[in-house]
């Protein structure tokens, strides 16, 4: 009865030291990150070293509208993690509309001067987004080499690069802009960002955009876009044919009387899909930075690109700081709490013990013995939504952290900054109870997945309102229909900003509400209390009054974007509502809260 569990532990053992062997140790190279914030004609910027050396900057300065500001006391030192904040007063634009903001750091690192840049956007009155849009390709060069920014108006678009890889020539192309630049360093090796800017005055108003690309300079070397990961795509092999052989082994000798195999099973289900993830997503990762996709020119280069950028923004704390911490924990952890608390269920009700159940049989299609059922098809989706979610939120979690305590760090009392602050604490509530919700499935926490929403539309209107697809998905609503813009006295503008606060307050409210139960594309459980007694769709009502206040009283959105934020929403209502009507519990909810958005209205 106890062998199971003694071979289970030894495997535990073997998979964190190898794990240890495999992750390299961190390095003492200057490690710096820059964030921007701008409030009226204030421009904080926020300069964070997350190594462990100390590092001494000689200079800041940014540039905003053609015009220079450069912060005064320096040199000064900046500790090994932590952070400084550098505040400039700007003299405020012209034209309303959006600016260029151009964020420029230069430092020390042994003795060798070096720079950094950070590109944002600052709005005056107004956002005005320019309708063009680029693709920055990550590069890596050695001593000479080439930039590429993909436009279809690339003459517009100019590169933002460190002082030292300077362009020495650019040639526009018809759908790409080519800078071609000379590396200043020797013996030196390092990893940038770099950015494309454009900016134009049309009508009255300014606008603009960037793109953001990785330079790596001195080895030639694709791009390292912050890593996958520190463990290796041997060591995941390894482990997963170590957990697959687990469950084939326990699969065929499992009784349920047997509590200890009967968790070994689920156990090695379990891990053996998380490290099958983890190296997909390391494959995939190493596949689209492959330096020929660089080099490739067409359709997969452009995708590769993308991909490079969305996961420089939404990828990059989940890699560094989550991973292989939450790979070791589910190691350790998984196995006590499956046979304490859920090795009483029978094994053809798990899901994921019936997916990998699946997978096996497919080793012998040909035999009659193929396993594939609803459960194994829950298990299969249950997957796809994880996969999608937990990168994506564990590293929004993450960076607002770091924000959430930038502006507490920073507060100001007036109007504007404590709405500011409290909008920013919502969205962090939001972000931090759905990524729990992703990582946290319990029976006793009665947040297990019962069911995934089958439709191909249902995924589709949800995953358009989340990055990637964001990026681009609204774009084929972003025209101006009739105009909107209209200026208000300044007590009305303050009043609509609180009510904002106040939208995005019931939205966490909402998020609060569902706690552990918090996920999208799924039903976890149909929960009643909290602003749902009210309307079945609190958040997206919440979101959807937020967007119309900003459109009308802070001409932020056309009426064409608007008209897709509310099409985008009432479809995700109607097959959320489609999905859930499965659910007994859900059609009784149904008859109690008559409303979709607004109490006797909608």
């Amino acid at each position: 009865m106890q062998r199971p569990f003694v071979n289970l532990l030894k495997m535990q053992l073997f998979f964190i030291v190898l794990v240890a062997l495999s992750s390299p140790a961190f390095g003492a190279d200057i490690n710096l990150l820059l964030q921007q914030h701008s409030a009226g004609n204030r421009v904080t910027v926020t300069v964070q070293n997350s190594s462990a050396s100390a590092a001494e900057i000689t200079a800041i300065e940014i540039l905003l509208d053609d015009k220079i500001y450069t912060a005064q006391g320096f040199p000064l030192e900046i500790r090994p993690y932590t952070e400084r904040d550098i505040a400039f007063t700007v003299a405020l634009p012209k034209l309303p509309g959006s600016y260029p903001l151009v964020v420029t750091l230069r430092y020390l690192n042994n003795g060798t001067p070096l720079s950094l840049h950070d590109v944002g956007l600052f709005h005056y009155q107004r956002q005005a987004l320019l309708p063009e849009s680029c693709i920055a390709e990550d590069t890596a060069i050695t001593k000479e080499g080439e930039i590429i920014i993909r436009s279809s108006n690339p003459a517009i678009w100019m590169p933002v690069l460190p002082d030292e890889v300077p362009s020495i020539a650019e040639a526009v192309q018809q759908d790409r802009l080519l800078v071609h630049v000379r590396n200043q360093l020797s013996g030196f090796n390092n990893n940038y960002p770099y950015f494309a800017v454009a900016s134009q005055a049309r009508g009255g108003i300014h606008y603009a955009a960037f793109c953001t690309g990785a330079l790596r300079i001195g080895t030639g070397s694709p791009a390292d876009t912050s890593g996958n990961g520190r463990i290796s795509k041997l060591i995941l092999l390894i482990a997963a044919a170590i957990f697959l052989i687990t469950f084939i082994v326990t699969n065929k000798q499992a009784p349920a009387e047997e509590r200890i195999v009967t968790a070994v099973n689920k156990y090695a289900s379990r891990l053996f899909l998380i490290v099958i993830c983890y190296l997909l997503l390391k494959i995939i990762d190493d596949w689209l930075t492959h330096e020929a996709l660089l080099k490739d020119g067409g359709m997969l280069s452009a995708i590769a690109a993308q991909y490079r950028a969305y996961k420089r923004s939404n990828f990059s704390y989940f890699y560094y700081f989550f991973v292989d911490a939450y790979c070791i924990v589910n190691v350790v952890l998984v196995l006590p709490f499956l046979y304490f608390f859920d090795a009483g269920s029978p094994l053809e009700h798990d899901k994921y013990s019936s997916l990998v159940k699946s997978i096996v049989s497919l080793a012998s299609p040909f035999a009659g013995r193929y396993h594939w059922d609803k459960t194994s098809r829950l298990g299969m989706l249950t997957v796809f939504v994880k996969l999608f979610y937990i990168p994506l939120l564990v590293t929004w979690v993450i960076n607002n952290t770091l924000y959430q305590i930038h502006l507490t760090q920073t507060f100001h009392g007036d109007l504007f900054s404590v709405n500011a602050y409290m909008v920013a604490l919502f969205i962090y509530i939001d972000t931090a109870i759905y990524c729990l919700g992703y990582l946290i499935e319990f029976n006793f926490l009665k947040n297990t997945i019962r069911s995934v929403e089958p439709t191909v539309l249902g995924w589709v209107v949800c995953l358009w309102c989340y990055p990637p697809f964001n990026n681009f998905s609204f774009r084929i609503f972003d025209f101006e229909l009739i105009s909107i813009a209209r200026n208000y006295p300044q007590w009305v503008n303050a009043v609509m900003l609180c009510l904002i606060t106040t939208l995005w307050g019931i939205f966490a409210w909402a998020s609060v509400s569902l706690g552990w139960k918090a996920s999208n594309l799924t039903n976890r459980g149909i929960v009643q209390h909290g602003p749902y007694r009210f309307v079945r769709h609190p958040a997206y009502a919440s979101k959807l009054f937020i967007w119309y206040i900003q459109a009308v009283f802070f001409s932020q959105y056309f009426v064409g974007i608007l008209f897709g934020f509310t099409l985008i929403y009432i479809l995700r209502a109607w097959t959320e509502e489609r999905h859930l009507s499965n659910d007994p519990d859900y059609v009784t909810y149904k008859n109690a809260v008559k409303w979709y958005f607004i109490p006797g209205l909608i």
